[in-house]
């Protein structure tokens, strides 16, 4: 399965970290119905869980968002895998094991990190743990290849204060605030052009991986 993005944020809305790593946070950048979409999803699935652990799911264009909430910690984990690899593997026994990876990091390392006072060194730090230790096990295809890069309104990186409130924005806030810059008009103009071959191109590239990673454990394999 292809990781296209993850979202971690506590229950009250104080983002952890989020990161894409394809095409999904451009097209939501581009199309107001998935932006909608996505914010919806974020503020409603949560509530659903109650103390149950059990996978909810929302599709968006070419994106699947998988939700978990840790429990009793209260971290809530978005997940968004391109349809298109979802048929792959297990995809439920293959999330479970990522979120258990994740919270493993959550409970430990920042059990009592102040998430609200973050800062950006931090955020680097936590995102080379969560690559080491969460992503990279579960995803063997991975490649970090983002869209968007610094200019995504969908990422986190520290906080974001509200100017009359002076007090940190939640998560769905931020995002609000970041989608609303103007965007350059090559973009505007090029986006859905872009985007679709874009993504052709990375599924490419994530298949040749896969062949790749299975032709090597095959060897390693046949060595034994």
């Amino acid at each position: 399965m292809k990781l296209e993005y993850i979202i971690l944020f506590k229950e009250e809305g104080v983002p952890i970290y989020s990161q894409c790593y394809g095409s999904f946070c451009a097209r939501v950048a581009y199309d107001d119905s998935l932006y909608s979409g996505f914010l919806s999803a974020l503020t409603t699935m949560p509530k659903m869980f109650g103390d149950s652990k059990g996978l909810q799911t929302v599709e968006l264009g070419f994106t699947t968002l998988h939700f978990s909430k840790t429990t009793p910690s209260g971290h809530n984990i978005c997940v968004g895998i391109d349809k298109a690899t979802e048929q792959d593997i297990d995809i439920k026994d293959q999330l479970d094991l990522f979120y258990q990876r994740v919270n493993a990091i959550l409970e430990g390392k920042y059990g009592d990190y102040d998430w609200i006072q973050t800062s950006k060194d931090d955020i680097e730090e936590f995102e080379n743990i969560m690559l080491h230790e969460a992503i990279y096990p579960t995803f063997p295809y991975f490649y970090n290849n983002e869209v968007c890069k610094e200019d995504c309104p969908f990422d986190h990186e520290g906080q974001v204060l509200d100017p009359e409130t002076k007090q940190p924005l939640n998560i769905v806030e931020k995002f609000k605030k970041n989608y609303s810059k103007p965007k350059e008009l090559i973009k505007q103009l090029l986006g859905w052009i872009y985007l679709p071959l874009y993504r052709w191109f990375d599924l490419r590239g994530y298949r040749k991986r896969k062949i790749e990673y299975q032709e090597k454990i095959q060897e390693q394999t046949e060595k034994v």
